[in-house]
C-alpha cells in the first residue's frame, strides 16, 4: 500500500503549496499535483522493457510507485515517460542512481516545452538540508516522524527548475540536489508476513538471538521490531527537534 503526504493541488510544477502545520493525512495518487506525480513517475532506477519483453526491471517499491503515478515508458524511446491523462511527457537526460551512502537519488528531465527540471527523492533527514527553507512546511520533520514511528517506510521528494549550462554540458549533481521545493512524502506500508512473528518467537524460545539488518530509518525499524517481538515495547520515543 502506498500514499503521499504533505502534497497540495495544482497543475503546474511551480504551483505547489505547503500543507497545514498539523498535516498528517495520506492522499491517494489520483488527487495529487503534477509536481508530485512527475517525481514519482520519473525519479527512479527502473529499467524499461527489453526488446520483445513487456515487464520492467527494478525495485518492487519503485515499480509500485511508477504504477501509482500514472506514468509509463514510451515503447519507442526508453528515455521518455508519459502521463496520458494529465497530458504530461518528459525525457530523462541525466540520472544519479540511488546511493546507500547518500541515501538519495536524482534525475534531470526535460518537458515537451523545453524546460528542465531536477527531481530528487531520498531519506527525509537527508533531503531536509537540501530543501529551500522558504518552500519547506513547518511540519516536515514531525510528519516524517509520525509515519516512521508507525512502521512505515518514508521517502521525501523535492524538485526545482533548472537551466542548461550549454549544449552537451551535464548539470552538476550538487546543483540538481540543492534549494529544492518540497513536494511531499512517499509513505509505504509493507505488511509483515503472517508467520514472521511466530518464527521470531520460536527462534527466541530456542535461545537464539534475533537481530534486524535494514537500511530504513531507525524509527521505522524499531516499530517493526516491536511488532515482530524482536524487542519489547518501550516508552514512546521523543520526537526529534
Amino acid at each position: 500500500q502506498m500514499g503521499n503526504e504533505g502534497s497540495a493541488g495544482g497543475g503546474d510544477l511551480e504551483e505547489l503549496e505547503g500543507a497545514g502545520p498539523a498535516e498528517t493525512r495520506v492522499m491517494e495518487p489520483a488527487g495529487l499535483a503534477d509536481a508530485v506525480l512527475v517525481t514519482m513517475g520519473l525519479c527512479h532506477d527502473l529499467l524499461p522493457p527489453l526488446p520483445g519483453q513487456t515487464h520492467l526491471t527494478g525495485d518492487p517499491l519503485e515499480l509500485a510507485t511508477l504504477a501509482a503515478s500514472g506514468f509509463s515508458f514510451d515503447p519507442a524511446d526508453p528515455a521518455t515517460l508519459s502521463h496520458p491523462e494529465r497530458g504530461l511527457q518528459f525525457s530523462v537526460l541525466q540520472r544519479h542512481a540511488f546511493s546507500s551512502a547518500l541515501k538519495r537519488m536524482s534525475v534531470v528531465v526535460r518537458r515537451t516545452d523545453g524546460s528542465l527540471w531536477g527531481l530528487v527523492k531520498g531519506a527525509p533527514e537527508v533531503l531536509l538540508p537540501l530543501m529551500d527553507p522558504a518552500r519547506l512546511p513547518d511540519h516536515y520533520t514531525a510528519t516524517a516522524f509520525h509515519h516512521m514511528t508507525r512502521g512505515k517506510r518514508v521517502l521525501a521528494m523535492g524538485f526545482k527548475r533548472l537551466h542548461s549550462p550549454g549544449p552537451g554540458q551535464p548539470i552538476p549533481r550538487s546543483l540538481v540536489e540543492s534549494q529544492l521545493c518540497f513536494s511531499g512524502f512517499l509513505v509505504f506500508d509493507c505488511d509483515l508476513k503472517a508467520d514472521s512473528k511466530g518464527v521470531v518467537k520460536e527462534l527466541k524460545a530456542a535461545g537464539l538471538s534475533v537481530v534486524m539488518i535494514t537500511g530504513d530509518s531507525v524509527y521505522t525499524a524499531a516499530e517493526v521490531a516491536r511488532k515482530l517481538g524482536i524487542v519489547k515495547a518501550a516508552p514512546k520515543t521523543p520526537s526529534p527537534s
